[in-house]
């Protein structure tokens, strides 16, 4: 298994539906806006809006990031990984 740190737009941009994600999410993400979400998740992506710079999770309980704000460190998510399985 390895673990790659996502660390521009082109990575964020390349990623495709089912890919695995392990994201860390900031204290504002799991004790405001969103209370169910843990501090560290894995998740597979659903799409990506490259329009809106987001990474859609989970489009029917509006579970994304915006990756702009996440290289600008604003965003709701702080570190993202892609998780690949294949050695």
């Amino acid at each position: 298994m390895k673990f790659t740190k996502l660390s521009s737009v082109n990575d964020f941009e390349n990623l495709k539906k089912g890919d695995i994600l392990a994201i860390k999410w900031s204290s504002r993400a799991t004790n405001g806006i969103n209370k169910k979400l843990p501090e560290i998740m894995a998740t597979t992506v659903h799409m990506v809006n490259k329009d809106n710079h987001e990474v859609i999770l989970n489009e029917r309980h509006n579970v994304y990031f915006n990756y702009a704000l996440l290289l600008e460190n604003k965003g709701t998510a702080i570190e993202v990984f892609l998780i690949s399985t294949k050695p």
